[in-house]
């Protein structure tokens, strides 16, 4: 993960060398002002590391656990790249790639016997690796009016990731009167089939403000495959057996109300409501056709932005999770670094 951040770090003074006349146009715009796609022939490079320390979910009634009642405890980190180039000052081609680290442990179960001996078992689960790889494209509605933008969008993820669950690494440590049992689990982060994005968004500018809204809609674009490891000690070692089963992922939308005000010219602070949904979907794991639960998360963030130069933007976001059912609610904190310029 180290190299694809260094990675992110080395482009931005790399794409600096690049320079055009038409570069000035950064000079006027303000954050609020800016469309919601780029300009003709500009190319936007955005780079995102974000850290989530999830402490609570959400049940099946919408009511809040804690995580430290039930002993566990869960990271994640995440981090994007995402290259936007624009046509006409209407079209925009849209490539972003996310990798994800996520660690999870739960609090280990002592076992005790009538003889003394006792058998401590650990829980722990891994996400890890880059997601499937996004391309998209948008259109701006061409009125010529700095008041409003409508923006209808598409795309699709492509099944470039690992999709399928690898073999489990259990361990199983028998000593003098004790036994240490650990569940390591790797989940895959890819979908194992394209999946479809269909979007709109709005914008309406007043001087100092402006109220942004949009809604995009995905679907898989068909089933896919998932593994099933299925296991049993034999001479204190694990031995697996590999069973391959169906599943229908579910679709998803994502909702967001904005409202920003331009504090300084170069100072853009904002507010975010917005919700994630995943409805429908199904596996075979058991052999029975199951449905999965529907799950949502709605989040209150707070941002600013930050005009480093006219090409070198700063953005920071608080995310807090207050309402979901049947998720994990995480803190989480953004940080992006966004370069502008014109290749040619």
């Amino acid at each position: 993960m180290r190299y694809f951040f260094l990675l992110i770090v080395l482009s931005f003074p790399l794409l600096a060398v690049s320079q055009s006349s038409r570069d000035t146009v950064f000079l006027k715009e303000r954050t609020m002002d800016r469309p919601l796609i780029v300009h003709d022939h500009q190319l936007r490079v955005t780079g995102l590391y974000g850290f989530s320390t999830i402490t609570k979910k959400f049940d099946e009634s919408s009511g809040r656990i804690k995580l430290s009642d039930e002993g566990s405890s869960n990271m994640l980190h995440r981090g994007s790249v995402d290259i936007r180039y624009g046509f006409l000052n209407i079209l925009q081609v849209d490539v972003a790639l996310t990798y994800v680290n996520n660690y999870q442990r739960a609090q280990p179960i002592l076992s005790f016997a009538l003889d003394g001996s006792y058998v401590e078992t650990y829980y722990n689960s891994y996400y890890s690796g880059f997601q499937d790889l996004f391309i998209g494209g948008s259109i701006l509605a061409p009125w010529k009016t700095r008041k409003i933008d409508l923006v209808l969008s598409g795309g699709m993820t492509l099944p470039t990731a690992n999709s399928m669950m690898p073999q489990p690494g259990h361990t199983y440590e028998q000593g003098a009167g004790s036994t240490k049992i650990t569940y390591n689990r790797n989940y895959p982060v890819g979908l194992g089939v394209a999946k479809t994005y269909v979007g709109t968004q709005f914008k309406y500018r007043l001087k100092n403000m402006a109220f942004t809204a949009s809604l995009r809609y995905g679907f898989p674009m068909g089933e896919s495959e998932d593994v099933d490891w299925r296991y049993r000690v034999v001479l204190n070692e694990f031995s697996y057996e590999r069973h391959t089963y169906r599943l229908a992922h579910p679709s998803s939308y994502n909702a967001l109300l904005e409202v920003e005000y331009q504090l300084f010219p170069f100072v853009n602070v904002f507010l975010d409501l917005a919700q994630d949904a995943f409805i429908g979907g199904w596996s075979e794991r058991t052999t029975v056709k199951t449905g999965f639960p529907d799950r949502k998360f709605t989040i209150l963030s707070p941002g600013i932005e930050v005009l480093l130069t006219s090409k070198l933007w700063l953005r920071q976001q608080a995310i807090f999770g207050i309402a979901g059912q049947n998720t994990l609610a995480p803190f989480s904190i953004n940080t992006s670094l966004m370069y502008n310029f014109f290749p040619f």
